[in-house]
């Protein structure tokens, strides 16, 4: 009987650590589609309660939640933060080729080659995340620029 008990708590444990393991491969696909469908609000808003579980996914959706991330940061003026998972999404295609479709990649290339010069240009000071540059307003993390040393 102990035996058997022990196989239930194990066979147990093993199913639902399964289904923890595929929600975030489903929330993944659910701002993909987001994505997809132009909703970047609603894409980003998974992909930030998804970053907790980055870690979670295998390295193929690891990329896709990067290129996805930085795309959708990158529509909607998030530029600075654009650059950081367009570049991990970069990073992860080398090692893994089959995680990111060509036209994914093409547009990831075009993205981050359009940040670099913005950077090149005027430095990192011109990725300040506006409604000007992508249709979306600056959201609470990120960085504000210091005051002038004459103000208090």
């Amino acid at each position: 009987m102990k035996t058997s008990g022990r196989l239930l708590v194990i066979v147990a444990l093993a199913l639902g650590g399964g289904g923890c393991a595929a929600m975030p491969r489903q929330n993944l696909g659910r701002a993909t589609r987001a994505f997809e469908q132009n909703s970047h609000e609603r894409a980003l808003a998974i992909l930030r309660d998804l970053e907790q579980d980055f870690l979670l996914l295998p390295p193929d959706d690891r990329a896709r939640y990067a290129y996805v991330r930085g795309m959708t940061d990158y529509r909607m003026g998030y530029r600075v933060d654009a650059r950081y998972w367009l570049a991990f999404a970069k990073g992860a295609s080398k090692e893994h080729p089959q995680a990111l479709a060509p036209e994914w990649l093409a547009r990831l290339d075009a993205a981050l080659d359009d940040i670099n010069e913005e950077v090149w240009s005027r430095g990192i000071e011109g990725l300040e995340n506006n409604l000007k540059r992508g249709g979306g307003e600056s959201h609470p993390g990120a960085a504000k620029p210091a005051p002038p040393e004459d103000e208090p």
